[in-house]
């Protein structure tokens, strides 16, 4: 049977790695460091393309009836922060899984992990298999709702050290 298939794919939370991890570390951790985060890049060309992606995603969210708060585009820089983290955590606490919301957590995933803040959690099963599929030829997918960055960065810095070379394909694919 396993000669009859050439690819595995694989989901996050509660495949590769416990869904307390995301729900308990993650979310929690964007909630935490977003003001400094913020306040520490707001010049960056990087985080300013995400903060005009929240902008419009705003936008039509006002249009859609979904919120009636503004994310602030002329303000002093005080009160466009606010109003972008009132949107994040707003975007957070509804599940949303918008895609500049989920460019800024990898941008503040990105951070961590390269300051060793964070450790990606996987399963301890998670390496063998992994290594077991590709050396039988196997090629092996993840698919996720989070951010191509964040899952990128959970198995770069897993607590089983780096695992993206067991992944395939190209990671702007593999949401």
């Amino acid at each position: 049977m396993s000669g009859q298939y050439r690819a595995v794919l694989l989901d996050i939370e509660g495949t590769t790695t416990s869904i307390s991890f995301v729900k308990d570390v993650l979310f929690p951790f964007v909630r935490q460091q977003l003001r400094e985060y913020l306040s520490s890049n707001w010049d960056s060309p990087e985080l300013n393309d995400v903060l005009d992606g929240l902008r419009l995603q705003n936008e039509t969210d006002i249009k859609d009836g979904e919120t009636k708060e503004t994310v602030l585009r002329n303000g002093t820089k005080e009160a466009e922060i606010e109003s972008v983290i009132s949107n994040v955590l707003w975007q957070m606490d509804n599940d949303r899984k918008t895609g500049s919301l989920k460019r800024l957590q990898g941008l503040i995933y990105r951070h961590a992990y390269a300051q060793g803040l964070l450790k990606g959690h996987v399963y301890d099963d998670v390496p063998n298999a992994l290594r077991a599929w590709t050396e039988s030829g196997k090629r092996v997918f993840i698919y996720s709702s989070g951010s191509v960055e964040a899952q990128k960065l959970l198995f770069e810095h897993s607590t089983h050290g780096d695992l993206c070379t067991f992944i395939s394909g190209d990671r702007k694919s593999v949401v």
